[in-house]
């Protein structure tokens, strides 16, 4: 059956409607007053509320079981981590535990634009340690939602990230996202179930983070 994605507005009317192969790659750009994509069709029931930013959903598969379209929705923006500048995300945060992972004001390094303009919201980012490959992860299976990938300097402009979702020892998801220092990418894989997210990029760039969305 094919997938079709319709961009819409917030009153709910249907913009446009595109109907996919199977295992079709597809991009497009929206109408200007769209703000929500929903995907059905196959198996599949995805829908996501628009940011400013452009976004990736990584592979779409009946395998991988989505959040409910009316799931409550939880965000992590990092700014309540620390009042200063730099801290390692300490373990437990927001009931998680985090690694390579450290919470850092956007204007703390300078010259670097990344930081700046991966910050959607507050005035605090998370950022991969050393761009070593980074997790966060719970014993309890939440969902994936979605979250603001960004590269932290504007030498790693086009750098690939490699987000891999785990259920215990089963990888779920492995999906390559391209970043950019000059805008966010809204990553939103909307996955039901995980217990382990691991981030890493292949050239060992640091990676910025903002608007962790969860599911409990």
């Amino acid at each position: 059956m094919d997938q079709r994605p319709s961009p819409c507005r917030g009153d709910g009317h249907v913009l446009e409607t595109r109907a996919l192969a199977p295992g079709a790659v597809f991009s497009f750009d929206l109408a200007e007053e769209a703000d929500t994509v929903s995907v059905s069709g196959g198996g599949l029931e995805r829908r996501l509320t628009l940011s400013p930013y452009s976004a990736d959903l990584g592979l779409l598969s009946p395998q991988r079981a989505g959040i409910d379209t009316d799931a409550a929705l939880e965000t992590i923006d990092f700014d309540d981590v620390t009042s200063r500048s730099l801290r390692k995300i300490p373990a437990g945060h927001a009931g998680l535990a985090w690694r390579n992972l450290n919470a850092m004001a956007r204007d703390f390094t300078k010259d670097s634009q990344g930081y700046v303009n991966g910050n959607v919201s507050g005035d605090h980012v998370l950022y991969t340690s050393s761009g070593l490959p980074a997790e966060f992860s719970c014993e309890r299976p939440f969902g994936f939602h979605s979250v603001m990938l960004s590269a932290a300097w504007l030498a790693s402009e086009g750098e690939v990230a490699l987000i891999e979702s785990w259920l215990g020892e089963q990888l779920i998801a492995s999906d390559e996202v391209t970043l950019s220092a000059l805008t966010p990418l809204h990553y939103a894989p909307m996955l039901k179930a995980v217990t382990r997210v691991r981030l890493s990029t292949k050239h060992y760039w640091q990676m910025v983070l903002d608007d962790l969305v969860l599911t409990r």
